[in-house]
C-alpha cells in the first residue's frame, strides 16, 4: 500500500472548500464511505503517514508536523496536532501496545486500557461541531481503541438535517502518468443551522481507492472566534518499525 506524497500535495492547491476545481457530484453515500474509512485504517499494517496541520484564528496562525506509525492494529504511534494557545501548536504522541496505551499530557504520560484513555475517546456528543479544531485528534481515536469517529461524525451531521447539509464530490488527477481518484465530503451548516450557530464547513477528502483519509479543510466559528485549519496526511509503507516506536514509558 502506498500513496503518492504527490496525491497529498495536489490537494492542498484546491481552491475553495467546497466543489473545487475537476470535483463533480458522487453518488456515493457519505456514511457509507465513511466507515470504509474507519476499516481502512484499522486494516493497516507496517503503514506510515506523514501528517502535517495548521492552524488560523484570530490572533495568530501556526502549524506542526507529526507522524502515524502502524505495526498492526495493537501497535500504533501517533502524533496530532494540539493547539495549547496560539503561540504552542505543538504535536502531541499517543501509543498503542497491546491492552495498553498512553498519551503525553502536560503532568505526564497518561496510561490506560485502549478503551479507557479519555484523552483519545470520542466526545459523547458535539462532535460535528468541534470537528473543525478537534478533528486531527477525533481521526486517530480508531487507532488507538478501535472506535469509528469518521462514521460517527457523518452519522451526527446526517441526522442533524435542520443544521448540517452534507454533500459528496469526486475527481480524478493525473500526475506524471498515474490517475489518482479522491472523494470529497462537505459538511456545511443550512441557513437556519448557521443563523443559530455560526458558519462552518468542513472538507474531508479521501482517497478512492483506499478509503484512507489524506486532507480535512475547516472554518468555523469556535468559542475563541473564527477558526481554519488544515491535516493533510502522505501514506507510505509498506515498512518495519523497531520495538522501541511502540514502548510506552
Amino acid at each position: 500500500m502506498i500513496l503518492s506524497t504527490l496525491l497529498g500535495l495536489s490537494l492542498l492547491q484546491t481552491q475553495g472548500i467546497g466543489e473545487a476545481e475537476g470535483y463533480k457530484p458522487s453518488k456515493v453515500k457519505p456514511l457509507e464511505l465513511a466507515r470504509k474509512a474507519d476499516a481502512a485504517l484499522k486494516k493497516l499494517s507496517d503503514a506510515k503517514a506523514v501528517v502535517d496541520f495548521a492552524v488560523e484564528m484570530p490572533n495568530g496562525k501556526g502549524q506542526t508536523q507529526g507522524f502515524v506509525k502502524i505495526r498492526d492494529a495493537d501497535h500504533v504511534a501517533v502524533q496530532f496536532g494540539r493547539v495549547r494557545n496560539i503561540l504552542d501548536v505543538s504535536v502531541t504522541p499517543a501509543i498503542r501496545n497491546g491492552d495498553r496505551a498512553g498519551i503525553l499530557l502536560d503532568d505526564g504520560w497518561v496510561t490506560a486500557a485502549p478503551s479507557k484513555l479519555a484523552p483519545m475517546l470520542l466526545p459523547s456528543k458535539g462532535i460535528v461541531a468541534t470537528w473543525p479544531w478537534m478533528g486531527q485528534q477525533y481521526a486517530m481515536c480508531g487507532l488507538m481503541n478501535g472506535s469509528t469517529p469518521f462514521a460517527y461524525y457523518m452519522s451526527a451531521a446526517l441526522a442533524a438535517k435542520e443544521d448540517y447539509k452534507v454533500q459528496v464530490f469526486e475527481r480524478a488527477v493525473k500526475v506524471e502518468g498515474t490517475t489518482y481518484k479522491t472523494i470529497r465530503v462537505v459538511t456545511t451548516r443550512t441557513k437556519s443551522g448557521e443563523k443559530k450557530l455560526g458558519p462552518y464547513k468542513v472538507a474531508m477528502t479521501f482517497d478512492m481507492g483506499s478509503a484512507l483519509p489524506v486532507t480535512m479543510v475547516s472554518e468555523a466559528k469556535s468559542p475563541r472566534g473564527k477558526v481554519k485549519s488544515l491535516w493533510n496526511a502522505r501514506w507510505t509503507g509498506p515498512e518495519k518499525f523497531e520495538d522501541k516506536v511502540f514502548k510506552l514509558p
